[in-house]
């Protein structure tokens, strides 16, 4: 109710509302990491599975790679 009439209620539910901020500071922090993990990680499959691709399409046709495969199949 304030600082001058506080009771034990009072306390209780400050206590109570550190204790929870604390945590969820904690959860907060650790979901940011694991998307920044999540997302370095998607990241470089993502490049390691265009390369990949990019090699069997450049061994296995014509074309000079990914890149060139779409271009002319969409400007063509």
């Amino acid at each position: 109710m304030g600082l001058l009439f506080s009771d034990v209620g009072d306390d209780q539910q400050a206590a109570l509302m550190q204790n929870m901020s604390v945590g969820m500071t904690w959860q907060f922090r650790y979901m940011r990491l694991r998307w920044l993990v999540i997302s370095i990680l998607c990241f470089f499959a993502g490049g390691l599975a265009a390369s990949v691709i990019d090699y069997f399409v450049f061994n296995s046709t014509e074309y000079k790679g990914l890149f060139d495969l779409m271009i002319s199949r969409w400007f063509d």
